[in-house]
């Protein structure tokens, strides 16, 4: 078993500045994608971007996989990997990211609660 830390990636992975790192706000161009909430925390930490293999998780298990990501990250930025299908109602109707958001309801502390209903959502196939 390799365990990443930051000495490690500062070894072989000298700073760069690349495009990759300011679109990311990363310091090393490196992106890890796992399904462990582990190797995600110690990529970011160590100045990459850990990307969490979310898909197949009932949602209290993705809220307690990235509620314990933010304990152990100091802050750092850090990715979350779903699906999308390639078809679903409201495909047709070209919504825009911003009407996306509308449909996601926050609690008073910002946090995701659940996504509300559209007129896309409600649509018979």
């Amino acid at each position: 078993m390799y365990i990443l830390d930051d000495n490690i990636v500062r070894i072989l992975l000298p700073k760069r500045n690349s495009r990759i790192c300011e679109l990311l706000n990363i310091e090393f161009p490196l992106v890890a994608f796992s399904h462990c909430k582990d190797v995600v925390a110690a990529v970011s930490k160590a100045g990459g971007m850990g990307v969490l293999g979310a898909v197949g998780m009932h949602p209290e298990t993705l809220e307690q996989e990235l509620n314990w990501i933010d304990d152990h990250i100091d802050g750092k930025p850090y990715g979350v990997d779903v699906l999308i299908p390639n078809k679903f109602v409201g495909k047709e109707e070209n919504l825009k990211s911003e009407d996306w958001a509308e449909m996601i309801q926050l609690d008073e502390n910002g946090e995701f609660k659940q996504i509300r209903e559209s007129k896309c959502m409600t649509e018979e196939e």
